[in-house]
Formats: structure tokens, C-alpha cells, sequence
């Protein structure tokens, strides 16, 4: 659709189904929305994975406590995604599919669970631990992890040793099928010395912020205030290193509260999907989001406030380089 007409759209689907008489409309990426008193209408064409974020973010800076998301019709199933994320939200969000000129309530998708991970895993579970690194299991996927950053994975039942997809290609181009244990310490040894603070900035630490966040927090709870923390999968799969992506991980605070915690970085609007996603499947009694210090920018952190269990927002000192 030609990006002109979204506000055309979103004006005639308010008014038909919403009683909505707004004359002008504001855009977005993708999209258009419209402000009637505290109602706030908002229209994303396709990619409506991405559109609560935003859709919260313009309900703050308008004052609207009603929200509804209009989601074109080649996008149903990420308007299920959507819907089943609000259900963690105590604001009145509802998100509706469009067909022409009617719409529907959207479906909220049920959570997929987590994948059952690769059998005969234990052998590289230990060949991992002994190089000091974190196991982490995503995607039915054991992967081992250097201060956040995927360095080694279990695939295929082998191991699997690079940063990132291409990197793995080229290595297993260049070893044949599998990895060996000096191939996994010359990949440490290479990206060990640029994950610290004082290393030159580098794209090696520029990646898996959120999840350099959380090997941090995982070394010392107390800094997040909980007594203890562990990692644990999102329920989208993260496909690209070079996106902000949240990082999940559960905790117990100092009364044995269950806590959720989401660790973010930068500018991400996405991040109360993923979190919400993570207080669907853990259901805890209350949540935490970390980020670095400097991003603690207000508007961002009032989205949280939208979720049905206290939320809690703690910066953190940011361990790259600056």
C-alpha cells in the first residue's frame, strides 16, 4: 500500500467502527494513527509484531488510555502475536484485523512453548563450562556464550563454533562438519579481550548488548536486588545479531518472590512485546526491566508501567566500551 493513503485508511476505519471523527491523522512507519480524546486509533499495514511498542508510546505522549490496533489482513498471524501479547497489559488495548472496510478482533496466538533441546548435548555442556563460558538454551539450541555474545553452538550433533551465522558457515567450510576444541579457544581468545570496558570500540562489542547486561547481572543478582537469576529463552527467536533484542531471565528476590526480568538496550520499542510474551509463559509475581543508565529515557520507561504485575525499571552501568 502507498504510505499516502495509511492515513486515508485509518481515518475512514475509525469513523466506520470506532465513531472516531478525527479530520487529520499523524504518520508512522508503516502506518497512521488518530487521536479522538483519550481514544487512540492506530493503523500498522503489515509487520504487527512491531506495533504495540509504538502504539504505547504515542498512547503516553497523547494521554489516551484506550488504544486500538488495526492490522492489515496480510498480517493476521502477526496481529495474533499482538493480541496475545496485551492480554499482560492493564491498559485497554484491543487489536483488531481488517478486511476491507470491517475488522475483526484479532485471535491471540497461544505461546509455542520452548523446543526440546538436541539429544547427546552434556558433552559440549562441559566443553563450554571448561572454557568459562554460559550455557544458554534457545530455540531447542545449546549455545555457549562469552559475556553475552554466542561463540559456540550444538547443532546437528556437533558443535558449531563462530559469531553469528556467517561466521559459523565459513568455519565449518574450513573444518568440515564440527569444531575443535582449539578452534573454540582461538574464538575466545579473540573475542574476550573486546567485551571489556576498556577494550576499543569494536562491532564485537557492539553486539547482544541486552545479553552482555544479563551475564553481568547473572554474575551479581544484587545488582538487579534479587537474591538470584538465570537465563532463559524469549519466546520470539532472536534472528539478528545487529537488532536490539530483549534478554530474558528469571529471578527470586530477597522473599522469594518470582521475578521476570527483561534486559534491553538502546532505543528498543519492542521491548514491552517480548517482555510481556515472557510474563505470559512465567507468570511472576512481579517484573524487572534493566537497561544501561543512559537509556533510561522517560518515555521509554512509562510503556512498562502498561503491564498487569508491578514492574520495576533499574538502570545499569554499562559494561562495553564508551
Amino acid at each position: 500500500m502507498n504510505p499516502s493513503l495509511f492515513s486515508t485508511v485509518v481515518r475512514a476505519l475509525a469513523s466506520a467502527h470506532f465513531d472516531v471523527f478525527e479530520p487529520t491523522a499523524q504518520g508512522f512507519p508503516s502506518g497512521a494513527y488518530v487521536v479522538d480524546g483519550d481514544h487512540l486509533v492506530v493503523y500498522r499495514h503489515d509487520d504487527a509484531a512491531l506495533v504495540l511498542g509504538p502504539a504505547l508510546l504515542i498512547a503516553g505522549k497523547q494521554r489516551c488510555t484506550q488504544v486500538s490496533i488495526l492490522v492489515g489482513s496480510s498480517d493476521a498471524s502477526g496481529a495474533g502475536l499482538c493480541a496475545r501479547q496485551t492480554t499482560q497489559l492493564s491498559t485497554d488495548v484491543s487489536v483488531f484485523v481488517v478486511d476491507g472496510k470491517d475488522i475483526s478482533p484479532a485471535v491471540p496466538t497461544p505461546d509455542p512453548g520452548a523446543l526440546a533441546c538436541e539429544a547427546d548435548s552434556e558433552a559440549f555442556r562441559r566443553e563450554v563450562a571448561s572454557h568459562g563460558l554460559e550455557t544458554v538454551v534457545e530455540a531447542g539450541l545449546v549455545r555457549g556464550e562469552l559475556l553475552g555474545l554466542e561463540v559456540a553452538r550444538f547443532e546437528h550433533g556437533a558443535m558449531q563454533v563462530g559469531v553469528g551465522r556467517f561466521d559459523r558457515e565459513a568455519g565449518a567450510m574450513i573444518r568440515g562438519t564440527g569444531a575443535t576444541d582449539d578452534a573454540l579457544g582461538d574464538a575466545i581468545a579473540l573475542v574476550r579481550p573486546l567485551r571489556q570496558a576498556g577494550a576499543l570500540s569494536h562491532p564485537l562489542n557492539r553486539l547482544a548488548r541486552e545479553r552482555w547486561l544479563r551475564s553481568v547481572a547473572m554474575q551479581d543478582p544484587s545488582l538487579l536486588h534479587l537474591a538470584s537469576i538465570e537465563s532463559v529463552e524469549t519466546v520470539a527467536e532472536r534472528v539478528n545479531l545487529l537488532d536490539p533484542f530483549v534478554a530474558g531471565a528469571l529471578g527470586l528476590d530477597a522473599d522469594g518472590a518470582s521475578v521476570v526480568v527483561g534486559f534491553a538496550a538502546g532505543v528498543d520499542t519492542t521491548a514491552i512485546s517480548h517482555v510481556a510474551d515472557l510474563v505470559a509463559r512465567h507468570n511472576p509475581q512481579r517484573v524487572v526491566v534493566a537497561m544501561p543508565s543512559d537509556d533510561l529515557l522517560a518515555s521509554l520507561t512509562a510503556v512498562f508501567d502498561h503491564l498487569r504485575v508491578p514492574t520495576s525499571v533499574i538502570g545499569m552501568a554499562a559494561p562495553w566500551p564508551r
